[in-house]
């Protein structure tokens, strides 16, 4: 799994320490590719790569959540607590399961920044769905307002 982030902005998790930054962005866009490893994104799309290392955050040390599976390493990434912590242990979870931790979406939102998603995922479409803090979501290529 690749995960970018395009001019981010520090946000807190309550896993780890939290050192303000002094770096600001007027827009952030997360990136997050299921299922590619970080070897194969760069062999296969080395200039994009190179853009997004030099204008934005990146690591090459990310690794997945056990277990590694699009939801739980979505949720994972997203609230920055480990599976045990979330409580979405497959991708089988029942659609009406709402994140119970803050994510960066829903601390975004307690700030008054708008926040967006889109993706291609039906099991990440009804996940998101609950998530408290999302003004569009998309799944595919509708926008919905919330």
């Amino acid at each position: 799994m690749v995960f970018l982030c395009l001019s981010c902005a520090g946000i807190k998790s309550a896993d780890y320490d939290y050192k303000p930054s002094t770096f600001y962005a007027e827009k952030v866009v997360l990136i997050s590719i299921d299922g590619l490893s970080s070897e194969v994104l760069l062999k296969t799309f080395p200039d994009l790569i190179k853009v997004f290392v030099e204008n934005g955050s990146y690591s090459w040390k990310a690794r997945s959540v056990f277990p590694s599976q699009t939801v739980p390493a979505h949720i994972s990434m997203i609230s920055g607590v480990v599976v045990l912590s979330h409580g979405f242990i497959s991708n089988w979870m029942p659609f009406s399961s709402k994140i119970s931790v803050p994510t960066i979406f829903s601390t975004a939102h307690s700030y008054g920044v708008f926040t967006a998603t889109v993706f291609e995922s039906h099991r990440l479409d009804k996940i998101f769905a609950l998530q408290k803090g999302m003004d569009i979501e998309s799944a595919g290529t509708q926008l919905r307002l919330q």
